[in-house]
């Protein structure tokens, strides 16, 4: 459906890390929709970049340089007539709280998934959320705001496929950053194969993402050591793994990734905390998988054998995967919420609150932390090395 919108948007994301992760890709698949029905300006902050965010800017931004940041951004608002500001993340929420206040505009902040927060959270009237974990947390604490659910943040064959070379037998593969993150789930998806060959089926495992920490990358090697595994850390591979998917039989996933499976029609594992081994998305786990994001944090029902009346069964494989596809069609794809979005902007013209004197200052500080243990982190780096 088209739509004709007076809707001008500042979409916002920061980076101050790495810049890989899924709500990167999820930036730039929302912003690269709602552009085909709405003006959006997207810009990229950070005092590091990304290699995954496209944007229209990217402007180098930390707590000591922010009034050089706000005025290009207000420059920004005045040139493009922006009507509403939008932020993906808690740090690009001080620069939005800063021109939201300045300029009377409307701010929207998106919780892109991640746990509830135990300490700090920006405070925002208006929230989207891609988890009903994450909008029963803040329903909970806060009454009368505008908080909405739309977990729609994938595009429908967005992905090129590009071949790999695999062993033959059943295939598996695993994405995410190999650290503290994603340790547990690649471990389980190698116990997966150790019990899939203890019942002698033949089975592989291709584990890919980036290294964070050197420390359990070696861990899952030596755990991994003697079965069929295989560890991808390259550039070609970590950039936009799942362009690779299409070559396996089963993808274990998190959040995002169990998306983009589910839209290939992939049979997707996901991990519990009942269960030592990943289970097989379906049906009856469903509701609350999607309730925690399909994160680490899931616990739902299933077992291996599941799993394994798909294997010896194409049958049922193939029901399985036309249930992925409606699953992704109804719950995930952009082109379903672009609608939403627009009634999101609609519904908070003229009728907000823009944040307070203290909610801007306690921003402030947050990043401020980041950015100080961000430079700590560079000198005991250089410091390392220089004694190494």
């Amino acid at each position: 459906m088209k739509i004709t919108s007076n809707v001008r948007v500042l979409s916002i994301i920061f980076t101050h890390s790495h810049g890989i992760g899924g709500h990167y890709h999820s930036f730039n698949t929302i912003n690269a929709a709602l552009k085909s029905s709405m003006f959006v300006k997207s810009v990229e902050l950070g005092w590091t970049e990304s290699p995954t965010a496209i944007s229209d800017e990217k402007l180098f931004a930390n707590p000591f340089n922010t009034q050089k940041t706000l005025n290009r951004l207000v420059s920004i608002c005045i040139e493009q007539e922006i009507t509403h500001i939008h932020c993906y993340d808690l740090h690009a929420s001080f620069f939005g709280s800063c021109i939201s206040k300045r300029l009377k505009l409307p701010m929207v902040l998106t919780k892109c998934g991640g746990p509830n927060p135990v300490k700090y959270y920006a405070k925002c009237n208006n929230m989207i959320f891609f988890s009903k974990e994450n909008l029963t947390y803040f329903q909970a604490k806060n009454l009368n705001k505008n908080y909405f659910l739309i977990p729609n943040r994938c595009k429908s064959n967005l992905i090129q496929p590009e071949p790999l070379e695999l062993s033959i037998g059943v295939d598996f593969v695993s994405i995410g950053r190999i650290g503290s993150d994603y340790e547990t789930k690649h471990i389980k998806a190698i116990n997966l194969i150790k019990h899939l060959a203890s019942l002698n089926i033949d089975s592989s495992l291709t584990i890919i993402g980036v290294i964070e920490s050197q420390e359990i990358y070696k861990k899952i090697e030596m755990y991994a050591a003697g079965s069929n595994v295989k560890i991808l850390t390259t550039k070609p591979f970590i950039n936009n793994s799942a362009k690779y998917l299409n070559n396996f039989d089963f993808s274990i996933g998190t959040g995002r990734g169990v998306m983009e499976s589910l839209d290939l029609g992939l049979t997707t594992l996901i991990c519990s905390l009942s269960s030592d081994y990943p289970l097989v998305l379906n049906e009856d786990n469903f509701d609350s998988a999607f309730s925690k994001n399909f994160s680490m944090r899931v616990k739902c029902v299933g077992e291996v054998n599941g799993l394994i009346k798909l294997i010896q069964h194409p049958d049922l494989k193939n029901e399985n995967k036309k249930w992925c596809k409606k699953v992704f069609s109804e719950f995930f794809d952009i082109q379903k919420a672009v609608v939403k979005y627009n009634q999101v902007y609609q519904s908070i013209l003229g009728d907000f609150e823009t944040p307070t004197f203290k909610e801007i200052m306690l921003a402030y500080a947050y990043i401020t932390n980041n950015y100080i243990r961000h430079i700590r982190i560079i000198i005991m780096r250089k410091l390392f090395h220089g004694q190494s």
